[in-house]
C-alpha cells in the first residue's frame, strides 16, 4: 500500500540493505528474484532426451519421469493412452453445425483467452445441424437428431462406433430428446408435427403420443419419479408433466417466455429449469408445480438449452448462425461464473456425469406396472430383493444390473429367531393347507416351491 520494495540482510532480517519508493500510480503485488545462483541449472537434463507423449519430470538419479494428462494411463514405453475404464467423468457435449463436440464443465471458469480451443471434436457430421442431443451414461450411448437427414441417430460414446439410425421422419424437426437410463428408453419431441415420441435404444420398440401435444420444444425424464416433463409453445406457454404411463398429465405453469426451447432437471432437488429463444431471463419451479414461478438470473443471450453440473447452470445458445456462446450461472445466486465464445451456433447441450442421472436407492420393492409402452429393462437398486428380465437380444442393451432372482415371495431367514419363525411359517403352511384339502385336492405345499404358492389368494 506503501509503493516501497525492500530487501534485507539474511542474517541480520532487521536490517535493510536496499529500498525504494514508487510512485503512487504503481502498486506493487508480487516479487521475484532471478539469476543462475538462485536457480541452477544441471549440465544434463533429465528430460532432454525424454520420450514422453504428455510430461516429463525429473526423478532420482539424474533420471525421469512420464505423467499423463487426466483420464490417460501410462504405457511401459512412456507413451499416454486414453484410459477407457474412465474416460467419461463429467463432461458437457454439445450439438452444433455439422459437429457435435466436448469440453470438462471447468473449462467455462478459465480465464484463458482462447478457451474454446479446449473444446474437442467428437463426432463430425457433414451439411447437417445437430438440433438435440442425450446421453446414457451408464450404457456410454449418445443419442441425436439431425435436421438435415431428419434422423433419430445413436452411437457409442466411446470411440464414436456403431453409429445407427433407430428414427426417421419427415417434415417435422426434433428440438428436445432425453433418456430413461434405467428403462433404456429414449424420448423426442417434434415440434412441427406435435408429437412425443418414445424408443426403445434399438429402435425395435416404438411408441407415439398425440394427446394435445401442442408445438413441444425441450423435454426432460425423471426415471426415479416416474415423470415426463416437456415445454410447449402454445398461448400461454406451457412446462406440462406426466408420468411415463402417458396418464395425469398437468399443466404446470405458464412459463411467461413466448418460446420455452430448453429444460433440465435438479434431481436432488427436485426442481426444473427453464430458458426460452426470446428471453435471457431462466425460470424455475418445482416438480409439482405448486410453488409460484420464480427467476434465478439471466444469461448474456437468450440460449437455445439448458444444462447442470454441480451448483451451476450451463446455458447454450447462438449470437448469429456462425458464432455461439456457453455460459455458467450459479444456480442459487444467479452469478455469472464465466463463459465460452464459440464460432459456431450452437442448438443443444447435455451433461455427462452420474449426478445428472441418478439411481435411486429404495427401502422397498418397486411397483412395477404395465402402463408403459416399453418393458422396464434395468432396475433400480434396491435393499430389498427384485427380480428384472434382461434383454440381451439387441446390440445396444448393457447388462449392468445387480441382484435378480425370479420368486414371487422372498423369506430370508437368519440365527435363532430365524430359525423360530421357520417353524411357525411351515406350521401355519401345513393348517392352511389341510384347512383347504377340500376345497383344493391338488394343491401340494413345500417349501421348496414356495414362490409358486399364491400366498393372498
Amino acid at each position: 500500500m506503501k509503493h516501497i520494495i525492500r530487501y534485507y540482510n539474511k542474517s541480520n532480517p532487521s536490517r535493510v540493505v536496499f529500498q525504494y519508493i514508487f510512485s503512487s500510480e504503481i502498486h506493487l503485488l508480487d516479487v521475484n528474484v532471478n539469476g543462475p545462483n538462485i536457480q541452477p541449472k544441471p549440465k544434463k537434463l533429465p528430460c532432454d532426451l525424454h520420450t514422453c507423449s504428455h510430461l516429463c519430470v525429473s526423478a532420482n538419479n539424474g533420471k525421469h519421469e512420464c505423467i499423463c494428462k487426466d483420464n490417460y494411463v501410462l504405457l511401459p514405453n512412456g507413451t499416454c493412452s486414453i484410459d477407457s475404464t474412465i474416460w467419461y467423468p463429467p463432461r458437457c457435449i454439445i450439438g452444433s453445425t455439422d459437429t457435435i463436440s466436448m469440453f470438462y464443465p471447468t473449462l467455462i471458469h478459465s480465464s484463458l483467452d482462447d478457451n474454446q480451443q479446449y473444446i474437442n471434436l467428437f463426432l463430425r457430421r457433414t451439411k447437417t445441424i445437430i438440433t438435440a442431443v442425450t446421453v446414457d451414461i451408464y450404457s456410454n450411448l449418445l443419442f441425436f437428431a439431425e435436421d438435415t437427414t431428419k434422423s433419430i441417430n445413436v452411437v457409442r460414446m466411446k470411440g464414436g462406433a456403431d453409429l445407427k439410425i433407430i428414427h426417421t421422419y419427415t417434415g417435422g424437426r426434433v428440438d428436445g430428446m432425453a433418456v430413461d437410463w434405467i428403462s433404456l428408453n429414449v424420448y423426442w419431441v417434434d415440434y412441427l408435427k406435435n408429437l412425443l415420441m418414445v424408443s426403445s435404444y434399438d429402435g425395435i420398440a416404438q411408441s407415439t403420443r398425440f394427446f394435445n401435444v401442442i408445438r413441444p420444444r425441450a423435454i426432460a425424464v425423471d426415471p426415479n419419479a416416474r415423470l415426463i416433463f416437456w415445454t410447449e409453445k402454445t398461448s400461454p406457454t406451457k412446462l406440462v408433466s406426466c408420468n411415463l404411463g402417458y396418464t395425469n398429465r398437468k399443466d404446470l405453469i405458464n412459463t411467461n417466455l413466448l418460446n420455452p426451447s430448453g429444460i433440465t432437471l435438479d434431481h436432488a432437488q427436485r426442481r426444473i429449469y427453464i430458458v426460452g429463444e426470446d428471453s435471457t431471463l431462466i425460470y424455475t419451479i418445482d416438480y409439482d408445480g405448486i410453488e409460484n414461478v420464480d427467476v434465478i438470473g439471466s444469461s448474456i443471450s437468450p440460449a437455445k438449452d439448458i444444462t447442470l453440473y454441480q451448483d451451476f447452470i450451463i446455458l447454450a445458445g447462438s449470437y448469429e448462425r456462425q458464432s455461439g456462446f456457453i455460459e455458467a450461472i450459479h444456480k442459487v445466486s444467479g452469478s455469472h461464473e464465466g463463459r465460452i465464445n464459440v464460432n459456431t451456433a450452437v442448438y443443444a447441450i447435455e451433461t455427462i456425469d452420474k449426478s445428472a442421472q441418478p439411481i435411486a436407492t429404495l427401502t422397498t420393492t418397486p411397483e412395477i406396472t404395465t402402463t408403459s409402452p416399453l418393458t422396464t429393462r434395468r432396475n433400480v437398486q434396491t435393499t430389498a430383493t427384485t427380480t428384472t428380465t434382461i434383454n440381451t437380444t439387441s446390440y445396444l442393451t448393457t447388462a449392468r444390473h445387480a441382484q435378480t432372482t425370479g420368486s414371487k415371495f422372498t423369506l430370508i431367514i437368519g440365527c435363532a429367531s430365524g430359525a423360530f419363525a421357520l417353524i411357525v411359517v411351515l406350521v401355519v403352511i401345513t393348517l392352511l393347507g389341510k384347512r383347504h384339502k377340500r376345497k383344493h385336492q391338488d394343491m401340494t405345499v413345500a417349501f421348496g416351491n414356495l414362490q409358486e404358492y399364491k400366498f393372498f389368494e
